[in-house]
């Protein structure tokens, strides 16, 4: 049974069965020399491969915490990652587990040592935990409230570059969660052939799962339609899971989650959330995994890349357009 309205890291322990540690415990670990652990510095700077997204951060005000660069302001001992090691600049999809399990081994990640993720967003950071959770890392955190919560700690920053002293071994054949991942719209339409009744729920905001915006500056409301068939889990006030992050610490939302049961998405259900491009639907992976969720999934392709497949083939690939409780609700298949 979930229980709703919890906090879900205020936990100072750190098991498989939790995804979050508090910077309390993190600084404990560091000060305790740091044998057993990694720490992942993933900033927005670093998550950029979309040059239409690399020229909104640079409109931004200089003093958006989006303009950090990681060798000018990190948290002692964190190595960086970049999104070109985890990602294909062409597709945008996760590279091939074996190309990413190589990267993580040059930070000095071994499967028995535990890693920690943060960035100046949580949804960012959970892009990075998803993909190190679905390669095989059984304890991969999220440093709850990230840079922020660190910061408010009182804790030091240090500049400069830091590397592994020496690789890490990954000894086990990966990814170890495959089932998790979906990459591409046909690895979702072979996931629906194989669950008819598996629920697709898309984490954008309201007005986005209607259609009235895109939810991006440099994408079209006709580029940017729901899968059909999609439900609404509600995350996203914005371009975010506002829902469940507050000054970036993530707790349960029951609001949301009355609006989740209202639309289908119980525990004892197989869902599939997606949302743009990842971001936001692996934070909303690991809060569901986290409340009881054992059967979630998440379609990293997203709403990005199933209407570029759509263009090209409507008929295989339909979309959906406005609230399909009412009567101006459509799909669009040709």
């Amino acid at each position: 049974m979930i229980n709703y309205g919890i906090s879900l890291g205020k936990s100072n322990n750190v098991n498989s069965n939790d995804f979050f540690v508090t910077a309390d415990w993190l600084h404990k670990k560091i000060e305790e020399g740091g044998q057993d652990i990694v720490i992942l510095d993933f900033s927005y700077n670093n998550s950029i491969q979309n040059e239409d997204a690399r020229k909104k951060l640079s409109q931004m005000d200089a003093s958006h915490p989006f303009h950090r660069k990681y060798e000018e302001k990190h948290i002692p001992t964190a190595i960086p990652i970049f999104i070109g090691e985890i990602e294909d600049k062409e597709t945008f999809n996760i590279k091939d587990a074996n190309i990413i399990k190589e990267v993580l081994q040059n930070k000095g990640i071994s499967t028995d040592k535990t890693v920690v993720v943060y960035s100046d967003d949580q949804c960012i950071a959970a892009y990075v935990v998803f993909i190190i959770y679905w390669l095989g890392i059984d304890n991969v955190k999220f440093l709850d409230g990230g840079l922020i919560g660190w910061e408010e700690k009182g804790y030091n920053f240090e500049e400069g570059i830091n590397v592994a002293a020496e690789p890490g071994k990954i000894d086990i054949q990966v990814p170890k969660r495959p089932n998790i991942l979906l990459k591409t719209p046909d690895d979702l339409l072979k996931a629906k052939q194989q669950n008819p009744d598996i629920i697709i729920a898309s984490v954008r905001n309201w007005q986005e799962y209607l259609n009235e915006i895109s939810g991006y500056s440099y994408v079209t409301t006709s580029d940017n339609m729901e899968v059909a068939g999609a439900v609404y889990a509600k995350s996203s006030y914005h371009n975010d899971c506002a829902y469940f992050v507050n000054k970036e610490f993530v707790y349960d939302s029951p609001e949301a989650m009355k609006s989740w049961r209202e639309w289908g998405i119980n525990p004892s259900e197989e869902i599939v959330f997606y949302c743009g491009g990842g971001y936001r639907a692996a934070l909303v992976f690991f809060i569901a995994k986290t409340l009881g969720f054992d059967k979630v999934r998440m379609f990293q392709g997203g709403s990005f890349q199933w209407n570029k497949y759509h263009r090209i083939n409507p008929k295989k690939y339909p979309v959906q357009v406005g609230d399909p409780r009412t009567n101006k609700f459509k799909i669009i298949d040709g």
